[in-house]
């Protein structure tokens, strides 16, 4: 895990509470222009108010906040 790198979070496909930890590696190709491969790197799933993510290549959990203090909702945001 690069401490610079992009992480990105997309839920699985028809679980709302599982998640997968994708990177993106750009390329350029020739005569196509720049490309875009995506690596999963990790698993995460909802624990209370919490995804609980696991990379590949940590022995420990990171633990995301959905909530954090502080942070504004927005107006119209629905939690559920």
């Amino acid at each position: 895990m690069f401490p610079k790198g992009e992480y990105f979070l997309a839920r699985e496909y028809g679980d709302h509470f599982k998640y997968v930890v994708l990177c993106r590696d750009e390329f350029e190709v020739a005569g196509r222009g720049q490309q875009n491969q995506w690596h999963k790197i990790g698993v995460g799933e909802v624990v209370g108010n919490f995804i609980r993510i696991h990379f590949h290549l940590l022995s420990d959990d990171v633990f995301l906040c959905l909530f954090p203090k502080g942070a504004k909702v927005e107006e119209g945001f629905d939690a559920a």
